[in-house]
């Protein structure tokens, strides 16, 4: 990485690749796998495992939207409007917990936690039920 140290001297880098007799292209490689192998360190952007956030950026846990979604599924009762939250896939589910309950939670997040709680519906009991 000498062409970087004289570029930072004001040097024009057509000069310096001449005069160290490099490529233009494998200039730019080794300049690519010299930032992107680790040896200059990125700061590491890992998300919070077990929590999402609600609208107004609290965090909450994954066992709190757990039993959020339980207290769905366990509704028998055809009046309230969380009865019929059920049948919907798991878009439409991340979009109804966003407007009524101010989560953000992902849909894959939610269709990993529904399978994990036994909450998936099989396309023939949805059949079988809406008959």
């Amino acid at each position: 990485m000498l062409s970087l140290k004289y570029k930072s001297y004001g040097v024009c880098q057509r000069y310096l690749l001449e005069y160290f007799v490099i490529s233009s292209s494998t200039f730019y490689t080794t300049r690519r796998t010299f930032f992107s192998n680790g040896w200059i360190k990125k700061k590491d952007k890992k998300r919070c495992k077990g929590y999402s956030m609600k609208t107004t950026g609290e965090p909450i846990s994954d066992e709190e939207i757990e039993k959020i979604l339980v207290s769905i599924y366990e509704n028998e009762n055809c009046n309230e409007p969380e009865y019929y939250i059920k049948p919907l896939g798991d878009k439409k589910l991340s979009k109804v917990l966003r407007k009524r309950y101010r989560l953000i939670v992902n849909h894959k997040k939610i269709y990993r936690m529904r399978k994990e709680l036994g909450l998936l519906w099989k396309t023939d009991q949805l059949l079988q039920k809406s008959r």
